[in-house]
């Protein structure tokens, strides 16, 4: 089990962890990042096996017991990744005040990275198989690494994501998919003097901006933003020949998106002459929907939170995390907001409540010994069953025989 020892010991390593700076696409952060859990799994006789799937941000670490290709019975999931530009770490260092620990990046998501370790630390991996992935850029939406996390995911029973538990102490069994565009359309200049000669594209974008509106349901919750991004244009005298659209969607289910998708492909194909529209999407999370698969994984959490205290709620969450891939694949379990508690996410005041560490960390060690102790039975029954099976064939067996002496 996590102790008071260990808990001496996860401030001293998130310290330097929250000294390191990592934003998205620092790759020499990442690299300290990733030279540290490596020397720690190793030290604990785990493998470190980074992949590389963008160059931009660098590696990913699987620390496992395993092989790359073995299934896996418990697979973990966080980042490494913040929103902090460099030198953030030095303008505001690791600072405990009272029970809070605050850092950039101590709750979102080093914390809960350094968490999956020490929880590693304590299971028995000589009855499982288990994982911890670390993402190096999921604050950019896990851009060409989800394949990674899909990949992985789809040969693991249980997903547990270790994002931060809520304020409210729950954790997350749910998460709205969402999806960040960047549009821009283009129509042709003109001034008062050949106004004929231009073309406006602010009113073929206003009817597409309110054939969007209709997507939005307040039975799901699920919406659609629109917002108009700044352009050079400053004279009220000629046509605005650009416009720069930002649009964000937030959706309960992931027909919405294809929804969405099919109004932006129609409204390309059916641009007049004198418009062009361009396209980005800067970023995209698939809905993590609630299963009835999840009854299982869901009340051994919340037995695990009865032995150490801490009573399992769960909600819904607006915002996107790798445990969206991860629901995508078909055989796996996945739940999130496994990670200690806190709040302030991408924020100065970031904090992580010390006190839910110990909790939360026996937690995780409880659910693999729940899983093990449920193998085991599993597999007395099976043994049973077979003891069943050989009984009934040898009375049958001797039944026959004293038939066959009796003729």
């Amino acid at each position: 089990m996590f102790t008071e020892l260990d808990l001496t010991s996860y401030l001293e390593d998130l310290k330097y962890l929250t000294s390191i700076d990592s934003p998205t696409g620092h790759v020499a952060g990442i690299n300290k990042m990733i030279d540290f859990f490596t020397k720690k799994s190793k030290a604990l006789g785990l493998q470190a096996i980074r992949k590389n799937y963008n160059q931009e941000s660098g590696d990913c670490l699987l620390i496992t017991n395993a092989s790359i290709e073995e299934d896996l019975d418990i697979l973990m999931l966080a980042h490494m990744d913040t929103v902090y530009e460099v030198g953030t770490a030095k303008k505001r260092p690791f600072n405990i005040v009272g029970n809070k620990a605050f850092a950039p990046g101590v709750i979102d998501d080093k914390g809960g990275a350094l968490l999956g370790l020490y929880a590693m630390k304590h299971m028995d991996l000589s009855q499982l198989k288990v994982a911890l992935l670390l993402n190096s850029n999921e604050e950019e939406g896990s851009k060409n690494n989800r394949i990674f996390i899909e990949e992985t995911a789809s040969r693991s029973k249980y997903v547990l994501t270790l994002e931060a538990t809520r304020v409210s102490k729950a954790s997350v069994d749910k998460r709205f998919g969402m999806a960040t565009y960047k549009m821009s359309f283009f129509g042709k200049p003109a001034t008062i003097y050949n106004f004929k000669e231009g073309f406006s594209p602010i009113y073929e974008v206003s009817k597409f901006v309110r054939s969007l509106e209709m997507l939005n349901s307040n039975n799901t919750g699920s919406l659609v933003n629109v917002v108009v991004l700044p352009t050079s244009q400053q004279d009220i005298n000629s046509i605005q020949p650009d416009l720069h659209l930002g649009l964000q969607a937030r959706f309960a289910e992931n027909r919405f998106f294809e929804n969405l998708e099919t109004k932006i492909n129609q409204q390309q194909e059916k641009l007049p002459d004198n418009l062009q529209m361009k396209v980005e999407k800067v970023s995209y999370y698939p809905c993590m929907p609630q299963t009835f698969k999840q009854k299982e994984l869901k009340k051994m959490v919340e037995n695990a939170g009865n032995n150490h205290n801490w009573q399992i709620s769960w909600e819904s969450s607006f915002g996107g995390a790798d445990s969206c891939f991860a629901s995508l694949a078909e055989n796996c379990i996945v739940v999130d907001g496994m990670g200690p508690l806190g709040a302030n996410f991408h924020h100065e005041q970031e904090y992580l409540d010390i006190s839910s560490v110990e909790p939360k960390c026996n937690i995780l060690i409880d659910v693999a010994n729940q899983i093990i102790k449920q193998r085991q039975m599993q597999i007395q029954k099976e043994e049973q069953l077979e003891k069943t099976r050989l009984l009934r064939e040898q009375r049958e067996k001797e039944l026959k025989e004293k038939q066959n002496d009796s003729k």
